[in-house]
């Protein structure tokens, strides 16, 4: 795993970790994340007491979504220990990892990644390790910038801090998913500059 001393993304969210959870309740992000939490919400539904993972969970704020939505436990991962240490501890399993390399003895019917794909270099190692740990027709739901002049914009912003980040069109989910397993269902952008898109395991030939 990337040294924190090297890698601006782990850097930046160690630094953040501990009043990550008051910023996101702060205004304007608040307004923003409760958007968020709506769209990604619908798309993940009733998660029926069924173990859910969470690739990319940063402090927790989709990890308390789904056990609120019904999860019997979360298996969260991030690549930021100093992040994973602000996650509940009840029904929750807290791994440190990368989302494109980390193995997990257990398969899920249920994957969400939600601002997690923006910071990745290999996107399409990401589905392919979420289709590793998915059982037969699970979901995957994805919250992650558009690639329009909204998502410029918010990529300008992360580049203050010397981060690259990614954005996505539907055409590029479509590409990665199909090459790595998955179907795409559906994809709707999410003002101001997100989208969310669910996907279904396609069925083996």
């Amino acid at each position: 795993m990337a040294d924190a001393t090297r890698d601006p993304v782990i850097a930046h969210f160690t630094a953040n970790a501990t009043g990550y959870a008051a910023q996101s309740a702060s205004w304007p992000w608040s307004w923003l994340r409760a958007r968020e939490l709506s769209a990604v919400m619908a798309e993940v539904g009733a998660a029926r007491a069924t173990p859910a993972l969470e690739l990319g969970c940063g402090s927790g704020f989709y990890t308390r979504a789904l056990l609120a939505a019904g999860a019997s436990r979360v298996v969260a991962v991030d690549r930021t220990a100093a992040m994973v240490a602000e996650l509940p501890t009840v029904g929750v399993q807290g791994v440190v990892g990368d989302a494109a390399t980390v193995s997990l003895t257990e398969r899920f019917p249920l994957i969400l990644i939600a601002g997690m794909l923006e910071f990745v270099a290999d996107p399409e190692a990401v589905f392919d390790n979420a289709a590793g740990h998915a059982l037969p027709a699970a979901r995957l739901v994805i919250l992650a910038p558009r690639d329009d002049v909204a998502g410029w914009l918010y990529r300008a912003w992360h580049g203050r801090h010397g981060i690259p980040i990614q954005l996505y069109s539907r055409e590029r989910l479509e590409r990665v998913a199909r090459a790595t397993g998955w179907k795409l269902d559906r994809w709707s952008a999410l003002a101001p500059f997100n989208g969310v898109a669910s996907f279904t395991l396609a069925a083996a030939a």
